[in-house]
This record gives structure tokens, sequence and C-alpha cells, in this order.
């Protein structure tokens, strides 16, 4: 679609930031995992891949929010000690 912006005016450049936002976010997946806390191959590959969006840590397991390309979900999930705790594109 087009959009239409002013560098006179700032308010101007929201409209296209949403856009661009919109189309990045279309490609990705949004999941809660858990991993050992332990694994920091496994934490590198999130934080280096994704958007870790929220931690929290239960014992010596951390489940997190992450935000990640949908090619690279699929092998994240079939990483072991990697379980899926949610997918946020789904109904709870």
């Amino acid at each position: 679609p087009a959009v239409f912006l002013s560098a006179l005016r700032p308010d101007t450049l929201e409209p296209i930031r949403t856009l661009f936002k919109a189309r990045i976010r279309a490609g990705l997946r949004h999941l809660s995992v858990r991993v050992g806390a332990g694994d920091g191959e496994t934490l590198a590959m999130l934080y280096r891949e994704g958007e870790v969006l929220n931690q929290t840590e239960h014992s010596d397991v951390l489940e997190l929010e992450i935000r990640v390309p949908l090619s690279f979900a699929g092998r994240l999930l079939q990483r072991p000690g990697v379980e899926l705790a949610r997918d946020h594109e789904l109904p709870a």
C-alpha cells in the first residue's frame, strides 16, 4: 500500500514504521520455549537469530518468549533439550 510522508512533519513517519514492522514480523514466529539454563549454545543462537522478548528462570530451566524467523523456528524446535511452551499465534 502507498504511505504518504513528509520530512517536514515527523508524525507522518509513524505509519511507515508500523508498515515496516508488520512486514518484517509477517515472516516471524512468536513462541515461548524452555531451554536448560546451561545450554549456552542454544541460548546464543536464540539471541543471534531472533528477538528475545522476555526471559524467566525456573530452577535450572529458562523460559524465553521469542520472535524468530520461520526457518529458524523449525530447526530450533528439533534441537534436543528445547521444549515448546507456547505458540503465541494460536489461541491459548
